[in-house]
This record gives C-alpha cells, structure tokens and sequence, in this order.
C-alpha cells in the first residue's frame, strides 16, 4: 500500500465537509389543526453560518432507521428519528414545556426528544 504525503493529505482534507444539522420544531394545538407555530430558536449540531433564525447549539447525536417499504403487501412502516439534545439546567425542558421562554445559554444534560406519528413532542 502506498503512503500518503503531505501535499495529498492537505489537498484531500480541502475537500472533507463536516456534516450539520439543524432542527425546527413546531408547536401544533391538535392533530387535526392546520396551523403550527415555529419555537423561537432552532437547535443545530454545529455553528451554522448567517442564520436567518438563531440556532443554539444543542444537538448531541442523531440516530434512526430508514422507513420500509413492502410493494407486494401494498405498505411501508414509518423511519424513525431520535434526536439527542443537551440539557443543562433543564432549560431545554422548560422551552420544550413552552416554547415562548427564552433560552439561556450554556446548556449540557441530556434529553432525548421523539415524535409521535402525529407530529406532536414526547419526551422519552
């Protein structure tokens, strides 16, 4: 196997990313409302630059499986998506609790928030 130099290693690293995400989260009254209102902040893995709605840094880990689908049965399973946030204080359980309350800064416990089928907040 041949080793890799200096000047490959610098030009290679040019063209890595370093994948972000970042989450909005709705409140919606009833599964049956068309309306939701967008929490104040969203919540983001990394620095995201020039935001246009501040994002507060509070995503610890994403994890979830893809949906399946079954074409002879006609039907398909919905995939899953858990986000993990950090939680100091437990200010991102009072936000979650009422989204008009701002954050503080400086967050780090954990709190790992799932959706339900119907869009709505549970917290796991």
């Amino acid at each position: 196997m041949r080793a890799e130099t200096t000047e490959y290693r610098a030009e290679r690293r040019k063209y890595v990313t370093s994948p972000n995400l970042f989450v909005r989260m709705f409140h919606v009254p009833s599964a049956a409302s068309a309306q939701g209102w967008a929490f104040s902040r969203d919540f983001a893995a990394r620095t995201v630059q020039n935001p246009t709605i501040e994002k507060l840094r509070v995503i610890r880990r994403v994890i979830g499986n893809t949906q399946t689908v079954d074409p002879i049965a006609g039907s398909s399973s919905i995939g899953t998506l858990t986000i993990e946030l950090i939680n100091a204080n437990r200010e991102i359980t009072k936000y979650v609790a009422d989204p008009a309350l701002p954050l503080a800064v400086g967050l780090s416990t954990e709190l790992r928030v799932r959706f339900d089928l119907e869009g709505f907040v549970a917290t796991a």
